[in-house]
């Protein structure tokens, strides 16, 4: 990719779009959905404990994990285990056993819940290091949350197809992402935060985002983004409206790193067959920024040696 048809990437609506639904996603969405899932989790695994005198007793000797089975679990674990089953809403689905630690079961509510969410979260060990997909996999899969789930699985159809998306989206898709946030948001409407959030989406979405480019160093095909710098040229119309602003563009600035960790690992490590194309699209993206391609060396050696493998 030139220097100048990355200057012209970055600065697409459609990359903007992007950054903003992603900063719905990871930023604003995240805080209020750990606050909401830790009381609902802790409430639950009282409540089971309380319904159940068997779950509260001590595991004497910690199953195994073979593949995704917990082999050999003592009387306490297969307790847990069948009654972790009775409130998923799908049973069939595989569960991510190895997210958990089933001899903790008894006394910490969030071991329970990781059995509801995405593979990877063994050593994450509360809400609040979750990531905003997984929050809203315990939502769906764990039917203790009286939500509607089919606007649940909405947004993280959405949130799936921002990750394959390879940084751009056009206004429909964008549309379509905030209606169903807003109606996420809307089965919320006892919480306190809901109308804070609800504002932070709108304000947000309607962002006019300006990106200038740094370039220094040279290419095969040009010069070398070394650094992005971004600005809001319309934002929240309040007295604290320039600070705001400085604040979203700073916060966006370090998001989009992180997000971008998130989609290349999503895309080279997640469950699906890695896609050709979109590799070859992330590894054009990464090298024309020389901070980026630092960044993601070790995931650029791997695309490359998939891509070999592939010739």
């Amino acid at each position: 990719m030139a220097s100048g048809d990355f200057l012209a990437c970055m600065n697409s609506p459609e990359h903007k779009n992007w950054l903003k639904a992603v900063y719905c996603l990871r930023q604003i969405m995240r805080e209020p959905l750990a606050l909401y899932t830790n009381d609902q989790m802790k409430s639950f695994h009282r409540d089971l404990r309380q319904q159940n005198v068997f779950l509260q007793t001590a595991c004497n000797t910690p199953p195994r994990l073979r593949r995704d089975e917990l082999s050999q679990p003592c009387e306490s674990c297969s307790r847990w285990m069948d009654v972790i089953m009775q409130h998923h809403r799908q049973p069939t689905v595989t569960v991510n056993w190895d997210n958990c630690n089933p001899s903790h079961w008894r006394h910490d509510y969030w071991e329970v819940a990781k059995a509801y969410m995405p593979r990877g979260l063994k050593k994450v060990g509360r809400a609040h290091e979750c990531d905003t997909p997984a929050l809203l996999n315990l939502i769906n899969f764990c039917d203790h949350f009286k939500l509607d789930t089919t606007v649940v699985r909405q947004v993280i159809q959405y949130r799936n197809e921002l990750v394959h998306a390879i940084f751009k989206v056009n206004d429909e898709w964008l549309h379509g992402f905030r209606t169903s946030l807003s109606n996420l948001i809307r089965q919320f409407h006892s919480e306190p935060w809901m109308e804070k959030v609800q504002q932070q989406i709108q304000e947000t979405l309607a962002l006019d985002l300006s990106i200038s480019i740094v370039f220094q160093g040279h290419a095969a095909d040009g010069l070398v983004a070394d650094n992005m710098n971004y600005a809001i040229a319309q934002g929240p119309a309040r007295d604290d409206a320039d600070s705001r602003r400085s604040e979203l563009a700073f916060s966006i600035r370090q998001m989009q790193v992180q997000s971008l960790r998130e989609t290349v690992h999503e895309l080279l490590y997640g469950e699906d067959t890695q896609d050709s194309e979109e590799l070859a699209m992330l590894s054009s993206f990464l090298q024309a920024n020389r901070n980026l391609e630092q960044l993601f060396s070790a995931e650029l050696q791997t695309i490359r040696s998939l891509r070999e493998e592939r010739k």
